[in-house]
């Protein structure tokens, strides 16, 4: 149910995650805002016992303004932000699972990486002796294009 809250789009499905937070403090983390980078969905995890958890959510306009700030959400989702609880005696966290478009620049070396050695045909003879054929690669090229793509038009 998580996975399928942040990633509803097949061709998105990469999430990314903050450290956790010790006692919800959002003030150290602000510095990491993603501005350049236009958020699908987020999901924050809050941990703590029932009475905290209460009161941190007494205010949920103020957390959730606070997050819409640092993430960046898109237009076009009205949810942008989904909360789920853990009840826990022993801690009190709050971790930020995102998909967002911060994946780009990654996914862009990882094809680019795999396209130089592809075309120099490096490690080619592996993947001969396992009847892997130049259709698999060309389709594996066209999935990660296909990914970039769809996160560029976030």
């Amino acid at each position: 149910e998580l996975i399928r809250s942040l990633t509803p789009q097949q061709c998105r499905k990469l999430i990314s995650s903050t450290p956790v937070i010790p006692s919800w403090d959002l003030s150290h983390f602000s510095h990491r805002r993603h501005h350049h980078c236009r958020t699908q969905n987020l999901v924050c995890i809050i941990r703590g016992d029932s009475r905290s958890v209460h009161d941190l959510m007494s205010d949920t306009n103020l957390l959730e303004k606070k997050l819409k700030s640092l993430y960046n959400p898109v237009e076009w989702n009205p949810y942008p932000v989904d909360y789920w609880f853990s009840n826990s005696q022993r801690y009190k966290h709050l971790s930020i699972l995102y998909n967002n478009t911060d994946i780009i620049g990654y996914l862009s070396q990882v094809r680019d990486k795999a396209m130089l050695m592809y075309h120099k045909k490096a490690y080619l003879h592996w993947y001969d002796k396992y009847d892997v054929d130049q259709d698999m690669f060309k389709l594996g090229f066209d999935n990660i294009h296909c990914m970039i793509k769809s996160y560029c038009e976030l």
